[in-house]
């Protein structure tokens, strides 16, 4: 089997890594991977510059507003739900975020 290849793009938040992200996903037909530690909550809405309605809706994004601030997770999870994603079919994505320990993890676990 093929490893899928992973297209990182990562900064600050506001930086612009949404809209990056999502143009490199068209370029690419592929889909974009959140490693935020804080986008991934649904209740977190203000100060986490999660992407907007319609960006969501340009391409498919994971791990956006997936869990609830009440659920147990942690960057090892975090790691897990993110190996899963990639393990579940043959492509490449974009991994966008601004969360360095995450995206360790995330790459120490795919790699």
């Amino acid at each position: 089997m093929t490893k899928s290849k992973i297209i990182i793009i990562a900064g600050p938040t506001a930086s612009g890594k949404t809209k990056t992200a999502i143009s490199v996903a068209q370029l690419y037909d592929t889909e974009i991977i959140s490693f935020d530690s804080r986008q991934v909550y649904e209740e977190l809405n203000i100060g986490v510059a999660k992407p907007t309605e319609i960006e969501l809706s340009q391409i498919k994004h994971h791990l956006i507003g997936t869990h609830s601030i009440h659920q147990s997770l942690n960057v090892n999870l975090f790691a897990e739900l993110v190996e899963s994603i990639v393990n579940s079919r043959n492509q490449n994505y974009v991994l966008v975020g601004g969360s360095t320990l995450y995206l360790q993890s995330i790459l120490y676990k795919l790699y």
